[in-house]
């Protein structure tokens, strides 16, 4: 990996190109008045994709869960959860 080094004019003109140097892996640095300004880094890559039933039987619904709550949970009489 090698560090490329250019100034903001340079950057300005050539952004494209230094993206792509980037996503190589390669290192831009960006100097302003001979000094290193900005340091051009690539973003990490997207997670994976996710997999159906990876998690399978890890959660559990109660048998009651498709049920009523009922009038005195809904008027905040209810003790039952």
């Amino acid at each position: 990996m090698s560090v490329h080094s250019v100034t903001v004019d340079e950057a300005n003109g050539h952004l494209a190109e230094l993206i792509e140097l980037v996503e190589k892996g390669e290192e831009v640095v960006i100097t302003h008045r001979n000094q290193a300004r900005i340091k051009l880094v690539a973003c990490p890559s997207k997670s994976k994709s996710r997999v159906a039933g990876l998690h399978q039987n890890a959660i559990k619904m109660s048998d009651d869960f498709n049920e009523s709550l009922g009038d005195d949970f809904w008027m905040g009489q209810s003790t039952k959860l």
